[in-house]
């Protein structure tokens, strides 16, 4: 699901870019031709017409055509997997740009994987129809949606989904899994049990993740507790335990009946492995961080590249308290 959302922000980022390279690349005559005027509070660069500035918009509708077609499509998809959690209202317009209504961006997608038609024109989506449907029933023709309204709730749209959200869809996949659950719905609790170490990773220096390293590393607490016992100790009071750790990966325990969560790491430069009752995992995240984002905007950009990572180390100075 957050290879998703990467995804659909990718896109968006990839036409702003391709947009962005092609007017540099205009010839310095066609620059100098450029008219600058406000339209509806915008600045807008107006062109004298020409056969070679034809082709470039030719191209520049063709490249958004394909972009929206496949957001949505990588929209709908997300939105089917939230139960249509997070979807967002766009305004539709008549011919003249009054508005006269609004549609979803599930029912947009919708339309788009079904159209027969519709057409970019002047910033707007004109007239799409697919088999049964259209964007504005009570009217034949000239209902529009704005392009840049439309990429802005899809914007609304990704990062109005909370960390709450994405692990309501695992523990909802978790609760029904068997050995007979079908093998597609396996796979994607696999893949996205995988990106919880996501969610671990951008949090490890937030202020708040003490209460989920108590229950990440608790047995390394129980450890070093039982050594000072061994070595004869107090086992109560507070004691302080210093280790090192790199990022946890995270999987589902081999016996799915057992319904774990598995984490991976390397403590103190040894290979660990341990288990958690996907319950408590689950209620300690939503806990602490069930409010935030799954993903700002800052790291939607982010992703468009590379998925940010800590050193391979991280410094723990730990309290511990024994009863």
């Amino acid at each position: 699901m957050i290879a998703l959302m990467h995804k659909i922000a990718r896109l968006k980022f990839r036409f702003d870019e391709r947009q962005r390279v092609t007017g540099e690349s205009l010839p310095d005559a066609v620059k100098s031709s450029a008219r600058v005027v406000k339209k509806h509070n915008k600045v807008v660069h107006e062109f004298p017409e020409s056969e070679y500035l034809d082709t470039v918009l030719q191209e520049q509708e063709e490249l958004l055509e394909e972009t929206i077609m496949l957001i949505l499509m990588n929209v709908r998809t997300l939105l089917e997997i939230l139960s249509g959690k997070g979807d967002r209202r766009v305004g539709i317009y008549d011919y003249e740009g009054k508005a006269i209504g609004a549609t979803s961006l599930r029912e947009i997608g919708n339309l788009l994987v079904h159209h027969r038609y519709f057409v970019i024109r002047d910033e707007y989506i004109h007239d799409l129809f697919s088999g049964d449907a259209q964007l504005a029933s009570q009217r034949r023709f000239g209902a529009k949606i704005s392009v840049a309204e439309l990429f802005e709730q899809v914007f609304n749209c990704l990062t109005g989904i909370r960390v709450r959200d994405f692990v309501g869809v695992l523990r909802s996949q978790l609760e029904r899994l068997t050995i007979d659950t079908d093998m597609r719905d396996i796979v994607f609790l696999i893949q996205n049990v995988h990106s919880l170490w996501y969610i671990i990773q951008e949090r490890i220096t937030d202020s708040r993740f003490s209460e989920v390293m108590d229950l990440l590393f608790r047995e390394v607490q129980e450890r070093h507790i039982d050594r000072i016992i061994k070595n004869g100790g107090n086992a109560t009071g507070v004691y302080n335990v210093e280790f090192t750790y790199t990022t946890p990966r995270f999987k589902i325990d081999q016996d799915l009946s057992a319904r774990r969560i598995v984490m991976q790491l390397t403590v103190s430069g040894k290979s660990e492995e341990f288990k958690f009752g996907y319950e408590e995992f689950f209620n300690v995240l939503t806990k602490v961080y069930g409010d935030d984002s799954l993903l700002t905007l800052d790291q939607l950009w982010t992703g468009m590249r590379t998925i940010p990572n800590l050193p391979d180390r991280t410094q723990v100075r730990k309290g511990l308290s024994s009863p």
